[in-house]
């Protein structure tokens, strides 16, 4: 677990299987046993626990947290968004919503082959040509209301949208993350205005 977590730091990869071996094998766990908080990540563990062993995770398995309960409920997401008056037609928000949409298409299509340094490469250059292609689709120079119209249709954060939400045939809702993204680096400044100052 120690591994995985120190590998989750890095910038390099290191194989955990051969990492644990390792450790293994230095801790000689046949004669000094294992550490305490081995008994919480394996279920139904029988070997020798030896709680004189020193490990950070033993200090962390053996903390007790007390029930939290908030005294207020969250904020709605709506509660942060602004609204901006669409100030461009809707055939051209959609086409920019399908420009969006096929290169979610291709994301979903290079991760589930092989992950190798030539896909990421191709999957950059399709994000950089995504980015030219909405750049030059003639739209209003500020985009706030485009962008609002797009955070609101994958979000449904406004009434008139959530009373048309089974009307609508989107599927940027499908990857959310992708669009703000798109939409950060088109125009970081008017995206941000998207959401209430006080909150950024």
């Amino acid at each position: 677990m120690q591994a995985s977590i120190d590998n989750a730091k890095r910038q390099f990869d290191i194989d955990i299987a051969d990492e644990i071996k390792r450790i293994k094998n230095d801790m000689d766990i046949d004669e000094n046993g294992y550490p305490e908080f081995w008994k919480l990540i394996k279920r139904n563990f029988k070997g020798y626990i030896n709680k004189d062993l020193h490990c950070p995770m033993n200090y962390l398995c053996n903390i007790r947290f007390e029930n939290y309960y908030a005294s207020e409920r969250a904020l709605p997401t709506e509660h942060f968004f602004n609204k901006f008056d669409l100030d461009i037609n809707r055939k051209t928000c959609l086409r920019v919503e399908e420009l969006i949409v096929n290169y979610s298409l291709s994301v979903n299509t290079y991760n589930s082959g092989i992950n190798d340094n030539e896909s990421y490469l191709l999957l950059r250059s399709d994000f950089d040509n995504l980015l030219i292609s909405l750049r030059s689709i003639n739209i209003s120079k500020n985009y706030l209301g485009l962008m609002s119209w797009l955070i609101d249709r994958a979000f449904v954060l406004t009434p008139q949208m959530k009373s048309n939400s089974n009307k609508i045939e989107s599927k940027l809702k499908k990857n959310r993350s992708l669009l703000l993204k798109v939409l950060y680096d088109i125009n970081k400044q008017n995206f941000l205005k998207c959401f209430d100052k006080k909150y950024q």
